[in-house]
């Protein structure tokens, strides 16, 4: 039995030497870390989940997306989703009864995913528009898990393992303010705190990519320390319309799935495990030691597997095999 519940509130290295690997709209100030209550379905010792972001266009790149997440959701039973931002294109929300919501989101996620919770993260795009009616959006559709623009919750599977997950406001936190030096502070409190095996960060704003879009180097120089600092095992993001896993020599690896519903040209860096420009969305699996990632296109074809373990719970992760891309 998996479950997650409310919380008050890679690390490994390939040896790669030099130039770090490396990637635009301050606004706002976060709020502090709230926790969430939700159920995620049953399941053994391994937890299962998606990961995509940009994608809210309600086009017919989104729906081929999503379609492919559904067939894949038949066999592989995902727990959630994680939904890393620009979540309705282009200009975020009108308000709450913003047709975006049906058209980029329920109408998209239906059938195997109908009852699918996802996890959602602000997004530049999505700052344009009202976010409290995303943040409220909850009230009246059960599987649109979020409380608040960050927060965190953990899953717990069958033989013990824990699993905490902690979601950003990277849009605010790319603004300069005390507020943003605050929740730093309580991500990384947070995560000192936790005494979990896993420990996933995700956000809109990815911190390496070869994508496009370049962030401002004081935003990684202020929250790359705390996952560091905090044995910060994966982080994920979007922003970047392309796929993408890299392994900065610091410690953690990262997770660019940024292709749910826009597309871009993407190159490799000094870091990059895979890269690919296509449409497509991401599958994690845990267990208590390993880590599986995988990477498919909108057709639904597997681009790249590769398996990862650790001695312990705060161990360093190895590659288990070598990265199977086609």
């Amino acid at each position: 039995m998996a479950r997650l519940k409310a919380r008050p509130t890679l690390a490994w290295v390939l040896g790669l030497l030099g130039a770090a690997c490396t990637p635009d709209v301050p606004i706002g100030s976060p709020p502090a870390l709230v926790g969430v209550a939700a159920h995620v379905p049953d399941t053994t010792r391994e937890l299962v989940l998606f990961a995509l972001g940009d994608a809210g266009t309600g086009d017919a790149n989104q729906h081929a997306v999503a379609d492919a997440m559904e067939r894949l959701a038949t066999s592989s039973a995902p727990a959630f989703a994680l939904y890393l931002g620009d979540n309705f294109y282009e200009n975020g929300l009108a308000g709450p009864d913003d047709p975006l919501l049906r058209t980029a989101f329920d109408d998209v996620y239906d059938g195997a995913l109908a009852e699918l919770p996802f996890y959602p993260v602000l997004g530049n795009h999505d700052y344009q528009g009202d976010v409290d009616a995303q943040v409220g959006y909850g009230a009246v559709e059960p599987r649109w898990r979020m409380p608040a623009r960050a927060y965190d919750f953990e899953a717990d599977l069958a033989d013990g393992t824990r699993l905490a997950f902690f979601a950003l406001d990277t849009p605010a936190l790319l603004g300069a303010s005390p507020t943003n030096a605050r929740t730093l502070d309580e991500l990384s409190a947070a995560l000192a705190r936790s005494e979990a095996d896993w420990r996933i960060v995700f956000g809109h704003h990815p911190l390496h990519s070869g994508g496009r879009h370049r962030i401002p180097g004081t935003f990684v120089r202020r929250l790359e320390p705390v996952l560091v600092r905090g044995d910060v095992d994966l982080y994920l993001a979007g922003h970047d319309h392309d796929l993408q896993l890299l392994a900065p020599p610091l410690g953690y690896l990262q997770i660019v799935s940024g292709a749910g519903g826009r597309l871009r040209s993407t190159a490799r860096t000094h870091c990059t495990v895979f890269a690919a420009a296509r449409y497509g969305f991401a599958r994690l699996s845990f267990a208590r030691r390993t880590l599986v990632i995988e990477f498919f296109d909108r057709q639904g074809d597997l681009l790249h597997r590769s398996d990862w373990t650790k001695a312990s719970a705060r161990g360093p992760l190895q590659p288990a095999q070598l990265p199977a891309t086609r």
